[in-house]
């Protein structure tokens, strides 16, 4: 399931050692500065900056220039999208 410069896929279980992000932000963007924001449910990061979240009956992905996603129960990860720009270089797509 994607939002614009993210991909989140769900997952069996939540890697231990996780820190809550209070605001429920999941991205901002670089250009924008735009949030994908979890409603009704919990954010986490881990040591390397992996974002996870914790649905617990179901939450919307909100995002001024997306329409929301309505996500299941369950634990997903969030994958930041990346633009190919040469056979050695890829940067952060900019949302």
């Amino acid at each position: 399931m994607r939002q614009g410069d993210i991909l989140l896929q769900k997952i069996e279980a939540l890697p231990r050692g996780l820190t809550n992000v209070p605001s429920g932000v999941v991205v901002r963007g670089e250009a924008t500065n735009h949030a994908h924001r979890l409603v009704g449910g919990d954010v986490f990061k881990d040591k390397a900056g992996m974002l996870f979240l914790d649905v617990k009956k179901t939450a919307k992905l909100v995002h001024e220039e997306h329409k929301p996603i309505t996500l299941e129960k369950g634990k997903w990860s969030v994958i930041r999208q990346r633009e190919y720009t040469s056979d050695k270089m890829t940067r952060l797509v900019i949302d």
